[in-house]
């Protein structure tokens, strides 16, 4: 039979070994329990025979097999089975367009893929993929939700046509049953150092790149996050702990912090597969006392506009949360505000990149404007060439970074000869070890003199203005000279002042707080800023 051989004592899939609590799909249309679930025993099942059925093709470790799934229990079935059979599990964006993901796929030279049902019509054009693993989504239900899908989808004859005669296609299923099945003298050997992971990013160039982990530095990362989560709940039982995973599998912080470290802790994970929809995370939340929540700015403010539709409920049935933590963006003062108030819980902000893991998170007592937190065990940090005011790009050195990148290095962001990672991001540490961050790197204006002007600083001073939700601020090529540029989103301010009179009033403002080469030239009024999938704004498309 196929076996494994561990050369050292741990990879990351050998974290499914420890005993925990299951694993459930929350669907909020249904009670509690008519939710899917599935245990770690079955979970370590239903992996191997995964991992099999990808030998009984003749897959060979170290081959890449991409994933187009939503965070279904169904995920890590295949995602551990990828990693325990020595291959390389690449996660795509769900969200992409079919033509990104026609892309990816051709220009990576990626021959097998796992995907949702909905995406078969898309990759099933792709004549170089090899395999084509289909999950059904009525297969992703709880049974009785199953039947009553398929009906539905027949009724409206919307059900995807998968065509018998391509042989590439295997049913989710029945794939899982052809490893059950197989068995074979060949033997595989899985090491620390094996490349594991491989994340998608188009990083800020904006030309998409494959960012390679390997065992070892996921299983740092993990570690290093288990430490501080930890602390933040003072060594209390873990396994007790409810993780609410609606942040996305393929990206670091959904991945690294609501699948890696929970099976690590053998706490319950409930998977949120649509969070976007309406009800979906604060219904799961609620329902299920979840006690851990990791997410990005706008996820809360989902949560809490939700809560607003239905205040009547007691405030009680959201006493289970002990941890909140945000990434990717600096968390909006009103959206921490109202959280507070309503679920009683401070919202911490944390740093990481896909290139590194997850580095920084606040602690009880460093809740300051701008921060976020200090660096995780065993990773280091450093400011490069400061200015005056102690600001320069940010440096980490941990052994969470990754092995390096595939299609290609982007200019602001490399590991050095040091083993240092050159982050792109801007930021200054003060005397306690919190980072905080003032922007992106590119993102930076030079003044007449060759002064350093942070687009933060003036966002900041635009976003202190009762009518103004948000801000971005770049800088613009006029006549041979370059001139500083705001675009605005406003509030609904029910026409309480023209937009003429606002732009005046921001004018005076930022003359009177800032200093004459940081006040903007144009102010532009715009109904949203465009944003990335995690809620960064797309500088390089308002330049």
């Amino acid at each position: 039979m196929l076996s494994c051989f561990w050369e050292e004592d741990e990879s990351l899939s050998s974290i499914l070994d420890r005993e925990g609590k299951d694993i459930y799909l929350y669907d909020g249309h249904f009670p509690a329990r008519l939710q899917r679930k599935l245990s770690r025993k079955k979970l370590r099942e239903l992996s191997w025979n995964f991992s099999f059925a990808l030998s009984s093709l003749g897959i060979k470790p170290g081959e890449v097999v991409a994933m187009l799934l939503p965070n279904f229990t169904e995920f890590p079935v295949a995602y551990f089975g990828i990693l325990r059979n020595g291959c390389v599990a690449a996660p795509i964006n769900v969200r992409f367009s079919e033509f990104e993901i026609q892309s990816l796929i051709q220009k990576f030279f990626i021959k097998h893929i796992v995907v949702l049902e909905k995406f078969y019509p898309i990759v099933s054009k792709i004549d170089t993929l090899k395999n084509i693993i289909v999950l059904r989504v009525s297969d992703t239900l709880p049974f009785i939700k199953g039947l009553g899908y398929r009906a539905k989808a027949y009724k409206e004859k919307s059900l995807i046509d998968i065509p018998k005669e391509d042989g590439r296609v295997f049913d989710f299923y029945d794939f899982l049953k052809r490893g059950e099945s197989f068995f074979s003298n060949s033997c595989f050997r899985v090491r620390r150092k094996d490349e594991a992971l491989i994340l998608f990013t188009s990083g800020t160039t904006g030309t998409p790149k494959l960012v390679v982990h390997t065992h070892e530095s996921l299983l740092e990362n993990t570690y290093a996050c288990k430490k501080v989560f930890s602390e933040l709940i003072n060594n209390e039982d873990v396994e007790k702990e409810v993780f609410l995973a609606a942040a996305p599998y393929f990206h670091i912080t959904g991945i690294s912090t609501m699948l890696h470290l929970p099976l690590l802790l053998g706490s319950k994970i409930v998977m949120v597969p649509n969070p976007s929809e309406d009800f979906a995370m604060f219904s799961a939340l609620t329902s299920v006392l979840a006690s851990v929540f990791v997410g990005v700015p706008k996820m809360y403010e989902k949560i809490f506009k939700d809560f607003e539709i239905v205040r009547g409920e007691d405030v009680f049935a959201y006493s289970s949360l002990k941890v909140c933590i945000s990434g990717s963006v600096e968390m909006p003062y009103n959206i921490r505000k109202n959280f507070r108030r309503v679920f009683g819980k401070e919202i911490l902000e944390g740093y990481g990149m896909s290139e590194a893991g997850i580095t920084h998170c606040q602690k009880d007592g460093f809740n300051f404007g701008g921060s976020v937190g200090p660096p995780l065990n065993g990773v280091e940090q450093k400011i490069l060439e400061p200015d005056k005011d102690g600001i320069g790009e940010i440096l980490v050195r941990s052994g969470s970074l990754m092995k390096g990148f595939t299609g290609g290095l982007e200019d602001d962001v490399f590991i050095d000869g040091d083993g240092w990672l050159h982050t792109g991001d801007l930021g200054e540490i003060c005397k306690n070890g919190e980072l905080f961050l003032t922007g992106r790197k590119k993102d930076l204006i030079k003044g007449p003199n060759g002064e350093n002007i942070y687009p933060s600083q003036i966002e900041q001073v635009l976003n202190s203005y009762y009518l103004v939700k948000e801000s971005a601020v770049v800088e613009k090529k006029v006549e041979n000279r370059m001139i500083i540029v705001a675009f605005v989103v406003l509030k609904d301010f029910l026409d309480a002042k023209s937009k003429d009179e606002i732009r005046e009033e921001l004018f005076l403002i930022s003359k009177s707080k800032l200093s004459s080469i940081k006040v903007p030239k144009e102010i532009n009024f715009i109904v949203e800023l465009p944003k990335n999938i995690l809620g960064k704004v797309l500088k390089k498309d308002l330049r």
